[in-house]
């Protein structure tokens, strides 16, 4: 878009998407997961709810299963991630087990 302006991304997340979940405490970790045919991410022990929701409004969601039962602060993002040109060749999503990575 003209003059740098970026536009949110707003549409609805959609059942078999694939979303990167950035969770930052001290460092960031995150994870890629597939939404699944129910419409949940699994962060965890956690199946949350982000089928219909914006990346903000999943963001929010994540945040609030997390905050305050285990931590104090916690700053969550969530970008939804493209599909490669020949399909998901290469992208392997997967159910988020346990804790996140961190960032390399």
């Amino acid at each position: 878009m003209a003059g740098g302006t970026a536009i949110a991304d707003c549409a609805p997340l959609r059942k078999g998407e694939s979303i990167r979940v950035e969770m930052e405490r001290f460092e960031v970790g995150f994870r890629v997961c597939e939404i699944d045919a129910d419409g949940f991410v699994t962060l965890g022990p956690f199946r949350i709810a982000v089928s219909g929701l914006s990346p903000d409004q999943a963001a929010s969601k994540i945040r609030q299963t997390f905050v305050p039962r285990h931590y104090i602060e916690l700053i969550v993002r969530v970008v939804r991630v493209q599909p490669l040109a020949s399909g998901n060749a290469g992208l392997r999503p997967a159910v988020c087990p346990g804790p996140l990575a961190p960032r390399a």
